[in-house]
C-alpha cells in the first residue's frame, strides 16, 4: 500500500469517485476544481498495485452537510477561521475497509493540515441505522 498526496492529476478520479459514492451532482465537480485551484482543497490517497483504494480530502473552513449556524458561530468564536479545515470526503474501497486504511489516511491528512499552519481538523460523522 502506498500513501501520497493527491495531485492535480488525481482530481478527475477524485471527482468521479465523489460523484459515485459520496455526493451526486455536477455542481460538486465545479466546487472541487475551484477549491483545488485556490489551494483550499487537498488530501491523501491510498494506492495498492496501481489502483486507487481510498482517499481523504480536506477543505479550508467549516462546513456541515446540514447547516448548523449556532455551532459554526461557536467554533468561529473559539478558533481563528484560518486555522480550521474540515474533512470534505473520505472513501475506502469495500475490500480494504477494516484494515486501517481510513485511519492512516486521517493521520496523514492531519499532518498535511498541521503543515499548512492549521490547528484544527473537523470531521462530521454520519451513522446510518439499518
Amino acid at each position: 500500500m502506498e500513501y501520497s498526496c493527491i495531485t492535480s492529476d488525481d482530481i478527475p478520479q477524485i471527482i468521479d469517485y465523489t460523484q459515485k459514492f459520496l455526493t451526486d451532482g455536477e455542481e460538486i465537480k465545479d466546487e472541487i476544481v475551484l477549491s483545488a485551484e485556490e489551494g483550499n482543497y487537498f488530501g491523501v490517497k491510498a494506492v495498492d498495485d496501481g489502483k486507487l483504494v481510498g482517499f481523504l480530502t480536506v477543505k479550508k473552513g467549516i462546513e456541515f452537510t446540514c447547516p448548523h449556524p449556532a455551532l459554526e458561530r461557536e467554533i468561529r468564536r473559539a478558533v481563528n477561521k484560518d486555522e480550521v479545515f474540515y474533512v470534505d470526503g473520505i472513501w475506502v474501497c469495500s475490500e480494504y475497509r477494516g484494515k486501517g486504511v481510513s485511519g492512516e489516511l486521517a493521520r496523514r491528512a492531519g499532518k498535511l493540515v498541521k503543515d499548512a499552519g492549521a490547528g484544527y481538523l473537523f470531521i462530521e460523522e454520519w451513522v446510518y441505522q439499518s
